[in-house]
């Protein structure tokens, strides 16, 4: 959150293209945008300026022209369209890129195979709308993220059952490589974790060793990736072990809390996706680790209560 805290706007347009073939490289981020005052951010590349590949534009920055060959130094935020011909993008390592709602690399509807041209490579860190907004990326091309690369995904689970996006996506009309990592957002958590598509690509997704995860270690929730869809989509989902079985090695010898632990498994197992109970197991799931575990669910028992009871008696 930068100046007032106002989350970056980035509907407009960050880099326009022409009718040539055109290479774009975005390097490390090194210079944050300057926000308005009164809408944050803005959009376009570096301190909102929209870069015009398609009559040459000035680096606000270091005064030098791009003509069809840019190369960019630290952020690009919004829409982005390369117009005809043989485009790519490359986001390199370090390099900042908070996509909106289209990314245009080939203007036909039938792109280039993968790996040959019109391509969105990540090396950096991508983010579709931001952090803490749920955003859709179009992508017209194909796309690759690397090993080095951060793909950053909000979730919100709130919004399952009401018809809005709950978390972020990449469409790719071309095809998908992705590698590299997921950082993970966790927007609310008042239902259950169940399976997202974060990756759909006409022409085929390859899972290349993605690994997602959240900021911060949990013991509760393992996050993987899996394809679906006759191998279009990139699906993530998480396996949460039992409370029972995560109790051994917290340090818990009460059989009271391990009780408690097998009820509230039976509870988990039972409820609906948007039961109110699912807040505190994911509370509980959040924890850093079992030892975390164990003391959180002991809280939870009423180990005390029979002595309470025969003491009154």
């Amino acid at each position: 959150v930068y100046g007032s805290g106002t989350p970056p706007v980035i509907g407009g347009l960050a880099v326009l293209g022409g009718t040539g073939d055109e290479d774009v490289t975005n390097l490390a981020y090194a210079f944050p945008a300057v926000p308005d005052p009164s809408t944050g951010f803005g959009y376009g590349a570096d301190y909102g300026v929209v870069f015009d590949l398609s009559s040459g534009a000035v680096d606000p920055k270091t005064g030098l022209p791009i003509y069809d060959v840019g190369t960019r130094t630290s952020n690009v935020i919004g829409n982005v369209d390369l117009g005809d011909g043989d485009n790519n993008f490359v986001n390199e390592a370090g390099g900042l890129l908070l996509t909106s709602d289209y990314f245009r690399l080939d203007s036909s509807g039938t792109p280039m195979a993968f790996g040959t041209g019109q391509q969105l490579t990540n090396a950096g860190l991508i983010s579709p709308g931001d952090r803490a907004q749920v955003q859709t990326t179009n992508i017209a091309g194909n796309f690759q993220q690397t090993s080095t690369g951060t793909y950053f995904i909000d979730v919100d689970l709130d919004q399952q059952g009401t018809g809005n996006p709950v978390n972020d996506q990449i469409n790719v009309t071309g095809a998908a490589e992705v590698g590299g990592s997921g950082g993970l957002l966790l927007m609310s958590i008042d239902q259950a974790f169940g399976e997202y598509t974060i990756v759909h690509a006409d022409g085929g997704v390859t899972d290349t060793g993605f690994t997602p995860a959240l900021a911060t270690d949990v013991v509760g929730f393992q996050f993987h990736t899996k394809v679906e869809n006759g191998g279009q989509d990139l699906v993530l989902y998480a396996d949460t072990p039992s409370f029972s079985s995560l109790l051994y090695g917290s340090g818990v010898t009460d059989p009271n809390v391990f009780r408690m632990a097998t009820d509230l498994d039976t509870v988990e197992g039972a409820i609906g996706t948007a039961n109110s109970f699912n807040y505190l197991t994911n509370l509980l799931r959040l924890q850093p680790d079992q030892v975390a575990l164990g003391k959180a669910i002991t809280t939870l028992t009423p180990s005390q209560a029979p002595h309470l009871f025969e003491a009154t008696f």
